[in-house]
């Protein structure tokens, strides 16, 4: 299939499906990957004649392992790109990973509690084995 028809292809696939994200393109093609990320490339950028064909409408999260990465969901028309979503921030990550932590069940006397009683106890122990400002100050 040449570049031409690709092109043509991933744009009938839009029109007969909507929105999609590149992996669903690759599937409604038929191609591989690599050969359907650079047409859709190519058809994200203006060319001398033509104006850009496609456009990011927005972004989903999907979970590839254990990782969950933004995808562009790709739409017909010359419109501006959504912008990428920003990072979470190391603090964020770090929040979230104590949160599953604490829902963990690590003891048998865990299983008689729900998951939502394990976070509450466990936030609770670590906030009192912290140390206030205020009590950084009183003992100075």
């Amino acid at each position: 299939m040449k570049h031409g028809e690709l092109s043509s292809a991933i744009i009938k696939a839009l029109i007969e499906h909507g929105p999609m994200t590149a992996s669903e393109i690759c599937e409604a093609v038929g191609k591989d990957r690599d050969s359907s990320r650079s047409a859709i490339s190519r058809l994200l950028r203006p060319q001398k004649v033509i104006p850009k064909r496609l456009h990011i409408l927005h972004y989903i999260h999907e979970a590839e392992g254990e990782r969950v990465y933004p995808r562009a969901v790709y739409a017909l028309g010359d419109m501006p790109d959504a912008p990428k979503p920003k990072r979470k921030t190391h603090t964020e990550l770090q929040r979230a990973w104590r949160e599953r932590r604490a829902a963990r069940i690590t003891s048998v006397f865990d299983l008689g509690l729900n998951q939502k009683k394990r976070i509450q106890l466990t936030t609770r122990l670590g906030q009192s084995n912290a140390v206030s400002p205020q009590s950084k100050q009183a003992s100075r």
